[in-house]
């Protein structure tokens, strides 16, 4: 009785151990997803500032045409 009690007890804990490993990747698998998509982030980031003062200019030349056909 004994015995299988402490055999249920060790069949518990692995599962548990297992439980914890497997949550510990999907962690993990997470974080890189995370990071892909930061990097991502980064990228889209420098292409709108590379991009910023061509759209100012655009904007302040559409401006000037909005006040001239006034």
């Amino acid at each position: 009785e004994l015995s299988m009690k402490h055999e249920r007890s060790l069949h518990r804990i692995d599962d548990e151990k297992n439980l914890i490993k497997n949550n510990q990747i999907e962690i993990n698998l997470l974080n890189e997803e995370i990071q892909q998509i930061q990097n991502e982030n980064k990228k889209l980031e420098n292409i709108i500032l590379q991009y910023q003062p061509h759209l100012n200019l655009l904007a302040q030349v559409n401006l000037q045409e909005y006040c001239r056909m006034r």
